[in-house]
């Protein structure tokens, strides 16, 4: 059985993972949390489709978590945001 390579994890400050998060979605790609704990959440970056995950980064600081709001995905609407 084939297996997938690691996929290498970059550990960013929060405004650098929110920034990375901005410029990914404005170029088309989607993003899901992986796992939030704390201060900290884990994302998986995804093709425009939203399917195979290409990168993984993980933000720390309570203003990427602020900045997610509660949303586990791009195409979920904020509790403080209206949908486009």
């Amino acid at each position: 059985m084939d297996e997938e390579p690691a996929l290498h994890t970059s550990v960013l400050s929060a405004a650098e993972a929110i920034a990375a998060l901005t410029r990914w979605q404005d170029f088309g790609g989607t993003w899901r949390v992986v796992a939030l704990a704390g201060d900290s959440a884990t994302l998986s970056l995804r093709r425009c489709d939203g399917g195979e995950e290409q990168e993984r980064i993980t933000g720390e600081g309570a203003e990427l978590v602020n900045w997610l709001d509660g949303r586990t995905c791009d195409s979920d609407p904020s509790p403080g945001r209206t949908p486009d």
